[in-house]
């Protein structure tokens, strides 16, 4: 089975769920995910908000959106990804 034809066969799909303290306090959900598939590579990125922090569910929103296209524009280098990011 080729790369081509797992993401043609495939879907992805995720959630996130507040947990029980950020639904007592009525406190919005702080995770976030992003996932990208490119010829030959798929790649996945989940990020934790940080609870004490305002607005941090949008930055992990754009943590994981960064990182997943960082990923797929360096074809897979992680490291090479990470310093590009770093590097913004």
């Amino acid at each position: 089975m080729t790369l081509s034809s797992v993401v043609d066969t495939f879907s992805i799909s995720g959630a996130t769920v507040p947990g029980r303290e950020h639904a007592r306090l009525y406190r919005n959900n702080q995770d976030a995910w992003a996932a990208r598939a490119s010829e030959g590579l798929i790649v996945l990125a989940v990020c934790d908000g940080c609870s004490s922090g305002r607005r941090s569910e949008v930055g992990a929103a754009l943590a994981a959106e960064w990182t997943v296209d960082a990923v797929i524009a360096h074809g897979g280098d992680v490291a090479l990804a990470a310093t590009s990011l770093v590097e913004r």
